[in-house]
């Protein structure tokens, strides 16, 4: 199968950027309960802590496939298992959650999400954060019969959620199921600002990730591109483990904190625990990096119109800086070291309606991690990226 969306991409590798937090509303496409701790902990982890405690910011979860990894065949679900994934990505949710805000009860019950067909969804609500449980058969890397991609892909004509909750009938019915939940969640603020984060679809830029991610990726990206308001971060996964730390001491915190809750899920209803910092390439390698790249589907004012990119990344003496203005208005860009020290004024000025393209000389400054924070005509954005 083959994207073909007419969007304005963005591509940069950079994590953790600071999104506007007012009136946003922020989905979180995950193929299975313990991805978006590891390669989107940053910016969820901001989401939620400002979610839970605001009535104009609301943080959504789409999980699926139950992760019950039937890998080996058989007729049996190991629903334990799933279920034990399950209660670890709550307790994610309810950490970040918890932070600033006092506890809360959760809610959990079954809704019934248009289609092709109706279809039951398990939904779970934690204060302004809403879990929708598909339950779709974990692919294993394609080795299950029934998966997603061969939904896609056409290869069978149904696919049935592991706990036969419900059935799709159709790729159709599974985009068309999906999307409803992305605009109902997005119907609950005024004129939101929309955000849809999942693993990245195009192997070239992502590659030799497991097949779930980069389908629950294109399903993603068809669905923003449908309701055509939204901005898109698609996240690397398994291949960032050989690539440089790019997370500030502080996120690689969250990000860790995330995971140790997953690992308390799993070990708790009596799984191995995913925290294994001996092995090469385990879990705890995703802990410290986030990489991603950025585009809008926005054809109204409910996005920021303003980009501001970077390349290379790694860098070595010089980078490569370019963005729009398209209302214009000031315009101010600021290099900063991890400590958070200013280390530079890039630009300082009004700039009128465009797209400027600029070089960098980071020649005076050492090798090391760097943030850049641009405030291009009202809109925030935070770039980060290694010298050489």
């Amino acid at each position: 199968m083959r994207l073909t969306l007419s969007l304005f991409l963005l591509l940069m590798v950079a994590p953790g950027s600071t999104f506007a937090q007012s009136n946003k509303v922020s989905f979180y496409f995950s193929a299975h309960p313990d991805d978006w701790q590891l390669f989107m902990g940053v910016n969820a982890f901001k989401d939620i802590e400002a979610a839970s405690s605001s009535n104009n910011a609301r943080v959504v979860f789409i999980y699926t496939t139950a992760g019950e990894a039937n890998c080996y065949g058989g007729t049996t679900v190991n629903k334990r298992y799933y279920l034990a994934r399950q209660e670890g990505a709550n307790r994610s949710v309810q950490f970040c959650s918890d932070i600033y805000s006092p506890h809360a009860d959760w809610s959990t019950g079954s809704v019934m999400i248009p289609g092709v067909t109706n279809h039951a969804i398990l939904q779970l609500k934690y204060k302004n954060i809403v879990c929708y449980f598909l339950r779709l058969p974990d692919g294993c890397f394609e080795q299950t019969p029934n998966t997603m991609a061969k939904l896609a892909n056409g290869l069978i004509a149904s696919l049935t959620a592991t706990d036969t909750s419900t059935t799709y009938y159709g790729y159709k019915d599974l985009v068309e199921t999906v999307r409803n939940i992305v605009d109902y969640e997005s119907s609950t603020l005024k004129d939101p600002e929309v955000w849809i984060q999942a693993s990245d679809w195009d192997e070239s830029v992502n590659p030799q990730d497991h097949p779930d991610h980069r389908q629950t990726g294109r399903l993603a990206t068809e669905i923003a591109a449908k309701v055509g308001y939204a901005n898109v971060a698609l996240f690397e996964g398994y291949n960032t483990c050989n690539k440089p730390s790019n997370l500030a001491p502080e996120e690689v915190a969250m990000e860790a904190s995330l995971h140790s809750q997953v690992a308390y899920g799993m070990t708790k209803n009596g799984y191995p625990t995913e925290w294994d910092p001996q092995s090469q390439c385990g879990h705890v390698e995703w802990t410290n990096k986030n990489y991603y790249r950025i585009f809008s589907t926005a054809t109204t004012a409910k996005t920021a119109t303003s980009l501001l990119k970077l390349n290379p990344n790694p860098a070595g003496n010089n980078i490569n800086l370019a963005y729009e203005v398209t209302d214009g208005g000031p315009v101010t860009i600021v290099l900063y070291n991890m400590l958070g020290n200013k280390e530079a004024t890039i630009v300082d000025e009004k700039k009128g309606t465009g797209v400027y393209t600029m070089s960098y000389d980071m020649t005076p400054f050492a090798s090391g991690n760097y943030i850049i924070h641009g405030s291009i005509a009202g809109h925030l954005y935070t770039l980060k990226f290694t010298k050489l």
